[in-house]
């Protein structure tokens, strides 16, 4: 069912591109929108057209717009791991938003969020729709510490699919001496690697030969 089957042509062309529940007569609306098909979920009470496509610019309005104020400012949090591998690449949205915030600072607290603290320098955050999110290597990195390899690997590949060097996320980790979690991490490179190497990826062979998992 398209949603011209349930709006009217002047309705359908009035909506904007992310479709909330205030966009088309309330929640009840919005839910039975999606329901028929007409809309596809993407985060929170975000939702598109079905037959729209996304791109990054617009899940990361997404995640701006489900933390209005959080994202910008003078001292805005970073959008990192799962989150921020969402954005660059798609697929299903995490279930809680990774957000990074500085050393330093105290950590905010958010509804569906996970807030890390960390040193980043400039070049491992970049701007995306108006909010910083991590750089892909530097996301690499995060996925492989904060997460069992169980849930890190998928997200590190498809970053890697994505133009991400999966050399330099390894360096990055290692560089991270005082990172908590790094053999973990090493595993998770390790076996991130391994399914690269059944691919015949040259990045593959270079990381191995130039990090030390074990």
């Amino acid at each position: 069912m398209s949603i011209t089957e349930l709006l009217s042509p002047a309705e359908a062309l009035a909506l904007p591109r992310l479709v909330r529940p205030k966009h088309v007569g309330g929640q009840n609306s919005w839910e039975h929108m999606i329901q028929n098909g007409a809309l596809r979920h993407l985060y929170g009470t975000f939702a598109i057209a079905v037959d729209e496509e996304t791109d990054p610019e617009l899940r990361a309005q997404v995640i701006r717009g489900f933390l209005p104020g959080a994202l910008t400012g003078n001292r805005p949090l970073y959008v990192g791991g799962l989150a921020a591998a969402w954005i660059r690449c798609g697929g299903p949205a995490p279930a809680e938003v990774d957000l990074v915030c500085q050393f330093g600072r105290t950590r905010p607290i958010y509804e569906s969020t996970v807030v890390h603290s960390g040193t980043y320098m400039k070049a491992e955050v970049g701007k995306v729709a108006g909010i910083w999110v991590t750089a892909p290597e530097r996301t690499i990195a995060d996925l492989a510490l904060w997460y069992e390899p169980e849930i890190a690997v998928s997200p590190i590949l498809e970053l890697l699919r994505f133009g991400a060097s999966l050399r330099v996320a390894a360096l990055s980790l290692e560089r991270r001496r005082r990172a908590v979690g790094r053999p973990r991490a090493r595993a998770t490179l390790a076996a991130a690697t391994e399914e690269l190497l059944s691919f015949g990826a040259r990045d593959a062979v270079h990381v191995k030969n130039a990090v030390n998992f074990t």
